[in-house]
């Protein structure tokens, strides 16, 4: 007792250092909060660029293809003028002077609403034609930038003049201009059409920019054309080009922070995007204010709350200081005490020193607890097997006190195989047996004494009850890594859920699937597979706590039980085993990684019984593995429905494709003109026996996700060409490729094979395959299509126009044929947009040599209008919907038949020619 006094000094001293420290952590939350500052604002500029850099992407190839649309009529009419040998003023006069020209160049100009007209101009500057109200009057306009630019320049390229007040339609214009050139090479005139700069206000103007955006196109030399918001600058203003925005212009595009921007003295965000056709460039920019409005607000925010929290730190350390200043006063009071306690126990110790001998050097360790609970008498060797300390019996605890800290220790966690109530250690028992979290098993006997007290003995006995355990452990136990088997997790899950229960605290439960063991254990061996197997188990013992229950329950799966464990705790825990799991093993002389998928269910949110937690964990397991795998998902009772509908449909569709429940649909792809097929479509169907008909939009996906479609890609192969070798006529069969098809090393060989067995001849077989498959590997993709091109067999691009279509990608592609997207064909009609889109693509397809199919032909509108457009093939509803084989068969049966009786022509097989 006399060591106290001392000892609280020390203590009060030891405050001190704690309250200095208390405030390096206030300096330090007010500099972690500037730098947190610092780091949103780099944040919010990033984004700011990002956000300016997806729109001027998105306008500058809106722009581009606005201007397309016009430049492609005044190449049209610049070739027509080529083609017909004009070599003269008086002769462009003569061919191209007249009224059906003047009409034909109305109705070009009624698909052009962006352009207010389009005009013929001779060498002179003189009207040739136009497609405003007839006559053409007779003036000259030879003073304009663009005519005296081809005039003294033979420039092949589209050329952009300066912004104008259209003289009849008096709104901001801006010509679009191509030279004419005689075929000596002389200068014989222009072709131009004024493009009407409030056509591109009008479509930003229903963009929703937000506020403090703006869209400005300029040409090369920073002349603005138009700038969006409206009536900040008047069109015709050159920009000063500085440094940074012609380096931005030179190097194709960039971002960069100018000083100020047009009405804006403060600075703006710009994102400069050239077109590589036109010489024009759109800038979009923001100013710093809109952009870090946000951030304002977050930092405002952010100081306030470090304003607050060092207030009240800075209250709580004044507090204490003059708390233990009174402290520090009371110690010369507590001192005088100390000496009047030192005698008395001077005295007791006097008395005590035998029995206190004799208890230290018993080999049983031996606790009373009085009437009261306190603990009376705890000898050393109670200690060293409970495991208590020193400090603690040398405070006198109570009975309760030590159960508490035993239970904060983990100490009943498990008792020799068995969950443990602590509420039943106060019954007067007589003997009974539990397992420390050490290891060590110990035998308890109890007394119970007249006066309320109890007497209690410890013996341990591990040595006993091991041998006596080994006997069941084979039964318990995964022979491979020691760890609980499945039908001991089984039996202890349910036993902690029990105490759960009773002690109304949480429990978690994590289902865990190694990603990439497959590959490990094929590479190197199934004895490499199960040393790698015992490792993984090792580290999950590591990361458990000792309370915890770790379970092998097959192959590669295991599970984790974390006791009392919260959401946020259990989540703590997933990023230890992926962090630890994912570090390198050394098989051998081998190095190898894996990864570790891990599904999270809480008890009682997420299932109040064992079966229920394990199969929403699993549903997790299965959401983190759709995630990428190599992390951890919590269950979430919608989504977790959602997954495990999917698991079961994965189920079922794995059984349909080893038992072949699927068919064939075909649909013909017709001659434009004739509406006869030349060709059919081979569409999966899948009849589920229970669900009835199930989408290829909804059952493909899962199969490209679980790796099915290459054995069921290749049943529909192989049954699409047998069933087109049987037909009547020698039509072609179309048959989808999968993008995962690709990576199937034996692709070229299996169709090379079908091809002989069934004797279908290779060009007529069409494999359409999607813009997808060139994201990844393209090089490789694109290597297997020549190759396939080489056997015969055409290739088809599906879907043309849904994704980042551009037809210059195509060039050099071993593409025959593109398919138009059906979202074009709906809108033929009524958006002259839709209709601007179609022509384009046709034309472009034909220069390079392309045949086009236009998809989803629903009316005889569509038909009529694609007709006219010759596009040659077509496909939809309106000519055939999806047929059986056997419907199919009759078809062209009756087909053949029908051109035998009447001597018709059969219609040209399509993709006759790779072109």
């Amino acid at each position: 007792m006399g060591k106290g006094v001392p000892e609280a000094l020390r203590s009060i001293s030891r405050s001190h250092w704690l309250m200095r420290a208390a405030t390096a952590v206030v300096l330090g939350l007010v500099l972690a909060s500037g730098i947190g500052i610092w780091l949103l604002r780099q944040g919010a500029i990033a984004d700011t660029e990002d956000d300016d850099n997806r729109l001027g992407v998105v306008l500058a190839e809106q722009t581009a293809r606005t201007l397309q649309s016009v430049d492609l009529v005044l190449q049209d009419l610049a070739g027509q003028i080529a083609s017909v040998g004009v070599h003269d003023r008086d002769s462009l006069h003569a061919l191209f002077g007249g009224k059906d020209v003047h009409d034909a160049l109305q109705q070009r100009l009624s698909d052009l609403p962006q352009a207010s007209a389009l005009s013929v101009l001779d060498s002179t500057g003189h009207f040739v034609n136009q497609s405003r109200p007839w006559p053409t009057p007779d003036y000259t306009v030879d003073d304009r930038d663009y005519f005296r630019y081809f005039a003294s320049t033979a420039d092949p390229n589209p050329y952009i003049s300066e912004p104008e007040i259209g003289r009849i339609s008096g709104v901001p214009t801006v010509f679009l201009v191509r030279r004419l050139t005689a075929p000596d090479g002389t200068f014989l005139g222009v072709v131009l059409a004024p493009i009407r700069l409030d056509y591109f206000a009008a479509f930003y103007a229903n963009t929703g920019l937000s506020d403090g955006t703006g869209v400005t196109i300029l040409r090369r030399d920073g002349t603005v054309l138009v700038h969006f918001p409206t009536g900040v600058v008047a069109p015709g203003v050159h920009i000063s080009t500085n440094v940074r925005w012609a380096e931005m212009v030179a190097a194709g595009g960039g971002h960069y922070l100018s000083p100020g921007a047009f009405a804006h003295s403060q600075p703006v965000f710009v994102s400069v995007h050239p077109l590589t056709i036109y010489p024009i460039v759109v800038d979009v920019s923001r100013t710093e204010v809109a952009a870090l409005a946000r951030w304002w607000r977050q930092s405002i925010a952010i100081a306030v709350g470090a304003i607050a929290a060092t207030a009240s730190l800075t209250f709580l350390l004044r507090a204490l200081g003059r708390q233990f200043r009174l402290i520090e006063r009371s110690q010369q009071r507590i001192g005088q005490q100390v000496v009047a306690i030192q005698a008395s126990e001077a005295k007791f110790a006097a008395q005590s020193t035998l029995l206190e001998t004799t208890l230290e050097h018993m080999n049983q360790g031996l606790m009373m607890v009085d009437a009261a609970g306190i603990v009376a008498v705890c000898n050393r060797r109670a200690r060293e097997i409970l495991g208590l300390p020193d400090e603690l019996m040398a405070a006198g605890p109570s009975f309760d006190d030590l159960v508490e800290f035993q239970k904060a220790s983990g100490e009943f966690a498990v008792s020799h195989g068995t969950p443990i109530d602590p509420a039943t250690l106060t019954n007067n028992r007589s003997i009974y047996e539990r397992r420390r979290p050490n290891g060590t098993i110990v035998e308890v006997r109890s007394v119970a004494l007249p006066d309320g007290g109890l007497v209690r003995t410890f013996t341990d006995i591990t040595a006993r009850a091991t041998a006596e355990q080994m006997l069941g452990l084979a039964a318990s136990q995964d022979q491979l890594t020691g760890l609980a088997n499945r039908h001991s997790f089984d039996i202890k899950l349910d036993a902690l859920l029990a105490t759960a229960r009773r002690g109304n605290t949480g429990l978690v439960v994590l289902c865990l699937d190694l990603d990439r063991f497959k590959a490990v254990n094929d590479t190197l061996g199934h004895s490499a597979g199960d040393q790698l197997l015992t490792m993984v188990a090792q580290r999950m013992r590591e990361i458990a706590r000792s309370t915890d229950l770790v379970g092998r329950l097959g192959g590669d799966e295991f599970a984790i039980v974390l006791p009392g464990a919260a959401r946020v705790g259990a989540e703590l825990a997933c990023r230890r085993l992926l962090e630890s799991i994912c570090l390198p093993y050394m098989l051998g002389s081998e190095s190898a990684r894996i990864g570790v998928s891990i599904g999270l269910a809480t008890y009682p949110t997420d299932g109040a019984t064992a079966d229920q937690l394990l199969r929403n964990a699993d549903t997790a397991l299965y959401m983190a593995k759709a995630a990428g795998r190599n992390t951890w998902r919590a269950y979430a009772s919608e989504d977790g429905q959602r997954e495990h509908q999917r698991m079961l449909l994965e189920r079922d569709l794995r059984a349909a494709v080893e038992l072949r429940q699927f068919t064939l649909a075909y649909q013909p792809i017709c001659e434009t003109a004739s509406g006869q097929p030349v060709a059919f479509e081979a569409l999966l169907r899948w009849d589920h026996p229970t669900r009835g008909p199930i989408s290829p939009e909804e059952f493909i996906p899962i199969a490209e996700q679980a790796g099915m479609i290459i054995p069921l890609g290749r049943w529909v192969i192989e049954v699409a060409c047998a069933e087109a070798a049987a037909w009547a006529m020698q039509l072609n069969i179309a048959v989808n490729l999968s993008p995962a098809q690709f990576h199937d090393q034996g692709l070229l060989g299996f169709i090379q094979d079908v091809l002989a067995r069934t004797g279908l001849s290779p060009n007529r077989l069409d494999l359409e395959v999607t813009e997808g498959v060139l994201v990844a590997d393209a090089g490789d993709v694109v290597k297997t299509m020549q190759a396939l091109r080489a056997m015969g067999v055409r290739m088809v691009l599906d879907d043309f126009g849904t994704a980042n279509s551009n037809l210059g990608r195509l060039r050099g592609l071993p593409f025959d044929v593109v398919k138009i997207d059906r979202s074009f064909l709906r809108a033929l009609n009524s958006d002259p947009q839709a209709r601007a889109l179609v022509e384009a693509i046709l034309a472009m397809a034909r220069a390079l040599g392309l045949e086009t199919i236009g998809e989803g032909v629903e009316t005889a509108e569509q038909l009529a209008l694609l007709d006219h457009l010759q596009c040659r093939w077509v496909q939809g509803y309106l000519l055939g919907r999806p047929a059986s084989s056997a419907q199919t068969r009759d078809q062209i049966w009756k087909l053949a038949a029908s051109n035998a009786r009447s001597e018709k022509p059969v219609p040209s097989p399509l993709l006759a020619t790779h072109g």
